[in-house]
This record gives structure tokens, C-alpha cells and sequence, in this order.
């Protein structure tokens, strides 16, 4: 697998640009651990564990989701050597749920 990519896209973020730099650059350097790991359920459940650590210990986030499986992860993705996650995230005192879908590995591009 090569550099994270963002899918340029952040739904209804209520962090700041810092703050939103800041957990991309954490979260990418959580998937370089797992660079030339296979895309499978054991590599999935392992950055979903991952990520999830690094979510819960934030003060900045009060409720997530981290989602990387078959779901996300579909036979045309792991044929791209691509991972993708999907991470759902709220600020304290927010109702909104702010979305970063990450796709680690090749681009077509």
C-alpha cells in the first residue's frame, strides 16, 4: 500500500482546520503500520482498533464510529490494493456527525 488519501471530503465538520489536520496526520500514521499488511478481516479489525484508541483518548471527540470491513472494503477495493476506512466522529456540544472517508493505498490517478 502507498500514502493515505483522503477522499477530499469532511461532512459537516465542526472542528477546526488545526484540530482536523492534527487526527488526519494521526490516523495516517496509525495505517503505515499496517502498509503491507494484506487487506483482510485480521488487518481491518486491527485498525479499527487502532483507531478507535486513538478516537477514545481525544477530548475533542465525545462519540465515533470506525468503519473498515467487507463492507467498505469490497472485492474491487482489495483488487486495487486500496484499505479504506471510514471515520465518523463529534465534537463535544455538537449534534453533527463529521465524516472522513480514507482510502490507504494505490490511487488510480
Amino acid at each position: 500500500m502507498l500514502p493515505l488519501a483522503l477522499a477530499n471530503m469532511v461532512v459537516n465538520s465542526d472542528t477546526s482546520d488545526s484540530e482536523f489536520t492534527d487526527l488526519c496526520s494521526r490516523i495516517e500514521t496509525i495505517l503505515q503500520r499496517v502498509m503491507f499488511e494484506p487487506n483482510d478481516e485480521i488487518t481491518r479489525e486491527h485498525v479499527i482498533a487502532m483507531v478507535s484508541n486513538l478516537l477514545e483518548y481525544n477530548t475533542e471527540i465525545s462519540d465515533f464510529d470506525v468503519v473498515c470491513n467487507a463492507k467498505n472494503n469490497t472485492s474491487e477495493v482489495v483488487d486495487q490494493n486500496q484499505l479504506r476506512v471510514d471515520v465518523y466522529f463529534k465534537v463535544p456540544n455538537s449534534n453533527v456527525f463529521n465524516y472522513i472517508p480514507i482510502i490507504f493505498g494505490q490511487s488510480n490517478g
